[in-house]
């Protein structure tokens, strides 16, 4: 699926872009998940569906998917060797998830977490 996002530069190596949700979904209906993260690192990037997540300086976000069906929310994060990182969805209470670890001397950590949203009439 990302494959379907991704677009190829000879400097750079891949580069993501994301489409807006209107056009991806037809401009249906959305849902706003709630996005936190709890991190003293150097580098925090998050992604909803491919899409970068814009973190505020409190370290929350809000994004909108299309309900039904799963969505992806990955991470890459980078940070002094024995310091903690925590990734959350706060809300809606069916997404909601905890993921994080201790960064080890690589100093460097990435994954991914899949959630879905109910439909809402």
């Amino acid at each position: 699926m990302l494959a379907h996002f991704a677009r190829f530069s000879r400097r750079k190596g891949p580069r993501l872009r994301a489409r807006s949700l209107e056009s991806a979904f037809g401009g249906g209906c959305t849902a706003k998940i709630e996005v936190d993260i709890s991190v003293n690192a150097d580098v925090a990037k998050l992604w909803v569906d491919g899409a970068r997540v814009r973190v505020g300086a409190n370290g929350g976000a809000s994004v909108r998917v299309a309900p039904g069906g799963h969505h992806a929310l990955s991470w890459a994060v980078r940070g002094a060797p024995g310091t903690a990182y925590t990734i959350r969805i706060t809300a809606p209470a069916e997404a909601r998830l905890t993921r994080g670890d201790t960064f080890d001397a690589d100093a460097f950590d990435a994954g991914i977490a899949w959630f879905s949203v109910r439909e809402t009439t």
